[in-house]
């Protein structure tokens, strides 16, 4: 601020100073050869406003790092008042870790005496289970023997049953192709008993028919004997003399026996 008020009082021209900015006394001391070269007006007021820039640039810059300590300062007791929490937690934490410790140390020595009670337990269990294994496993030696025994007559007595059931069924194999060749035979002598009884019904109607047959030679003969005897009678009564024919007629119609028809 103070740069500027200089700055701006500077550039307004003096009364020693003409329009260029230059002072008599320079002028002077130019013209004379004494000092510098008189510095060219408009590179003096360039200068001038950078130096403005830059002093404001400074001044923000400034202004920034003191915002920004402020803000280092503010984060910095954040942190501080976080580690007092922290330290503070952590005693807390520290003394919760101890008791727990403690409690730990406690339990770790209940465990051991447990731990030593269970071992003892134990160890007195599995001495008495490993005597009872070994007397179970002496008996299960002593049943093994004698089931192995018990399944040595079992099999024996198997294969006997098996041999006896076989040769059962062999018989009754036997029994059932003998039962099958008595039903055949009976089958075979009821078709022989009906064939048989076919053949005396055929050989009875053959007996009849023969007796038939020779009745009917019997009655055929007959029948020739009593045409023949019939013709000879009337061959007899034609060769006699008319008067005798009534006679033998009287003979031949005697009354034990009927006369004998003609056959024509």
């Amino acid at each position: 601020m103070i740069l500027q008020e200089e700055g701006s009082k500077s550039t307004a021209p003096t009364e020693d100073e003409d329009e260029h900015g230059t002072t008599a006394r320079g002028n002077a001391a130019s013209v004379l050869g004494h000092g510098r070269p008189r510095p060219d007006p408009q590179q003096c007021v360039r200068t001038r406003d950078e130096l403005i820039a830059e002093v404001a640039s400074q001044k923000a810059e400034v202004h920034r790092q003191t915002e920004t300590k402020k803000q280092q300062d503010a984060i910095i007791k954040d942190l501080l008042r976080r580690l007092d929490r922290a330290n503070a937690s952590q005693d807390e934490l520290q003394a919760t870790i101890e008791k727990q410790n403690e409690e730990l140390q406690e339990q770790k020595s209940t465990f051991e005496q447990r731990i030593a009670a269970v071992h003892q337990n134990t160890t007195a269990l599995m001495e008495k289970t490993a005597k009872d294994l070994e007397d179970r496993l002496a008996k299960a030696k002593t049943e093994n023997v004698e089931l192995i025994t018990k399944i040595h007559v079992q099999k024996v007595a198997a294969a006997e049953d098996r041999r006896k059931a076989a040769e059962e069924e062999e018989v009754l194999t036997k029994v059932a192709e003998l039962e099958k060749k008595e039903a055949q035979k009976k089958i075979v002598e009821s078709k022989l008993t009906t064939l048989g009884t076919e053949k005396e019904n055929e050989i009875d109607t053959l007996g009849k028919d023969l007796d038939h047959a020779i009745l009917l030679v019997k009655t055929l003969a007959l029948t020739d004997e009593a045409m023949t005897e019939e013709q000879q009678a009337l061959k007899i009564i034609q060769d006699q003399p008319e008067q005798e024919v009534e006679p033998q007629q009287s003979s031949l119609a005697s009354p034990g026996r009927p006369p004998t028809a003609n056959p024509s």
